[in-house]
């Protein structure tokens, strides 16, 4: 051993053997090291509240997509029923021996209101309309 004292715990630094101004710069790195762990703690936490927000609207925004991707759904499956329903509900006449296809909705000739239930019981009406090439009856094939 050298022929320094040893040193010892709650002894100043001189009594250490320490340079004053080592340990005081020591001691200020201590306190800006400090001072950052703390300043990162708080930008962290800072950092954590917002990705709590974010994470809040996430899960709003997803109800709001599942709330419109019921909506989707329902507007699908009434499409495809009114696409059924206007299959099945066409109405055809019979001129001349030859099928047409009335379609649906009211029109008007001669002042007069003409569907296919009126021109179904109509034969001439309908005979005409077809002669004058009407636009909403059309010629099937057979």
């Amino acid at each position: 051993m050298s022929g320094k004292a040893k040193t010892q715990a709650g002894a100043t630094p001189e009594e250490n053997g320490a340079a004053p101004a080592t340990v005081e710069t020591l001691q200020e790195q201590l306190n800006a090291a400090n001072q950052a762990l703390a300043d990162e703690q708080a930008a962290h936490n800072a950092t954590k509240e917002e990705l709590k927000k974010h994470e809040e609207a996430l899960k709003a925004a997803n109800q709001e997509l599942d709330v419109a991707a019921q909506t989707v759904q329902s507007l699908e499956a009434k499409v495809s029923e009114a696409k059924a329903e206007a299959v099945t509900s066409k109405k055809v006449i019979t001129v001349n021996k030859r099928k047409y296809e009335v379609a649906p909705g009211n029109y008007s000739y001669q002042g007069a209101t003409v569907n296919a239930e009126v021109l179904g019981k109509n034969p001439k009406l309908a005979e005409e309309l077809v002669e004058l090439g009407a636009g909403f009856i059309k010629p099937m094939e057979d």
